[in-house]
């Protein structure tokens, strides 16, 4: 989900490939869930490319950028 908001929050397109290559987040079998399990908790939306059906770009919700915006407050307590 850091990964996702950081890319969104500095313009760039994030694709699913890259997220599941993250190998230090962990294997790519359970990047893949979680990525999965995000999209069910509608924290991040899943679409295909426009102009590639092969690739598909990443971008966090509205309600994902609303809970990041309020742990941004929290921590800066």
């Amino acid at each position: 989900m850091d990964y996702i908001c950081k890319q969104y929050l500095v313009d760039k397109a994030c694709r699913i490939n890259e997220i599941i290559s993250l190998k230090t987040a962990g294997s790519q079998a359970a990047l893949h869930a979680i990525t999965k399990q995000l999209a069910k908790l509608k924290l991040i939306e899943i679409n295909m490319d426009l102009v590639d059906n092969r690739v598909k770009n990443v971008l966090p919700t509205d309600l994902a950028l609303n809970r990041l915006k309020t742990l941004v407050t929290i921590f800066q307590k």
